[in-house]
């Protein structure tokens, strides 16, 4: 079994609103990206400790980056701090992540048509983040590059958006349920 099948180790995940573009037309996808922290192994705790605690699977210094490709520009639709960042990257500074939490961004990025050929699927955006974990060592991780294929028009209008992403998106202006969840 692969680590992260266990979930004992972070991870970087991206899910666009529409798994696809459409074909021959600029188009605007709107990502939603997250950061899962590990959550901490189970260790009893003395009743009285004192000094600062830091669970095991949290992160804190959470940066995100993101290069896009040529003919791709992103913009955060959240508040996060811009940061500088490497050559051809953006970059954000996000919450500090509890173990077994989430820390997210919701990124828009605009595709020139020249990237939406039909039958293709050419990659828009890489993505990486960065942060130190419970014990103090550097953390990177990185999703796989977004890559979205470009459909024609009529199996592009029959795509259903994610909803989980559409919840999200619209939960830039709600309240945020019992459950965390916007």
């Amino acid at each position: 079994m692969h680590g992260d099948d266990r979930g004992d180790t972070p991870r970087l995940v991206a899910l666009p609103r529409l798994a696809a573009l459409h074909a021959g037309r600029d188009a605007t996808v709107e990502l939603w990206v997250r950061l899962l922290a590990a959550p901490a192994p189970f260790a009893p705790q003395a009743p009285f400790a004192r000094g600062p605690h830091r669970a095991a699977g949290a992160l804190r210094a959470v940066r995100l980056y993101a290069r896009p490709s040529a003919g791709v520009s992103v913009s955060l639709l959240q508040t996060h701090p811009h940061i500088g960042a490497p050559t051809g990257e953006l970059g954000w500074l996000l919450p500090d992540v509890p173990a077994g939490g989430e820390s997210d961004a919701l990124l828009r990025l605009r595709v020139d048509r020249g990237l939406a050929v039909q039958g293709a699927a050419a990659p828009l955006l890489w993505l990486r983040a960065a942060g130190v974990d419970a014990s103090g060592e550097p953390r990177t991780l990185a999703a796989p590059a977004l890559l979205l294929p470009a459909l024609g028009t009529d199996a592009f209008e029959r795509l259903e958006p994610d909803a989980a992403v559409v919840r999200r998106l619209a939960g830039l202006a709600g309240p945020v349920d019992a459950c965390g969840q916007r």
